[in-house]
């Protein structure tokens, strides 16, 4: 059974998870040019897995290889992205990042940290500490499989969090090495 207290704090968790969450995916779009992905496959590619098969892009991002084949055909149009094949296993595709499709993702990040800021900045540094405590807290939990981590990751920047050493998520995903 729910207290009262814990019925208010669970509800307004939610609203300020969901109003985030809109908001961070207006700035995402905006930043990336366009919906259907974009923001999240860029940041993930320059975050951990320029160079890897098309699949594990896939996996990060949620979504159907068929349907990764089609977002990374329209980034590599627009020159984001390169494509190679695997010299081991000519069927293995590998997706890398161009420099144009790097600045892109750091743009991207950039926008979405900043995006946050004035949030952050009405706490005081006790409330500023609690917040990290607390969302690393959230995040860990949530990190179930080593997959989890680099769907809750895609849009990360790996630097603003001390990958790998200060990194919530990492840290809960060694568990799964």
């Amino acid at each position: 059974m729910h207290r009262r207290g814990d019925l208010h704090t669970l509800n307004v968790l939610g609203a300020a998870v969901d109003v985030l969450a809109r908001e961070l995916k207006a700035v995402e779009t905006t930043a990336a040019g366009g919906p259907g992905g974009r923001a999240a496959a860029l940041t993930a590619l320059a975050a951990f897995c320029s160079g890897s098969p098309i699949q594990r892009l896939a996996h990060s991002l949620g979504l159907s290889h068929s349907r990764t084949v089609r977002l990374v055909d329209r980034l590599e149009a627009e020159h984001l992205v390169t494509r190679t094949r695997d010299d081991d296993n000519r069927r293995n595709v590998h997706v890398s990042l161009t420099a144009s499709g790097r600045q892109l993702a750091e743009s991207i990040t950039a926008a979405r940290l900043e995006s946050l800021r004035p949030d952050l900045e009405t706490l005081d540094r006790a409330d500023r500490a609690a917040l990290e405590r607390i969302s690393a807290t959230i995040l860990a939990r949530r990190i179930t499989h080593l997959t989890a981590a680099e769907e809750t990751c895609r849009l990360c920047d790996p630097e603003a969090c001390g990958h790998p050493d200060r990194c919530p998520v990492t840290r809960a995903a060694d568990a799964y090495r």
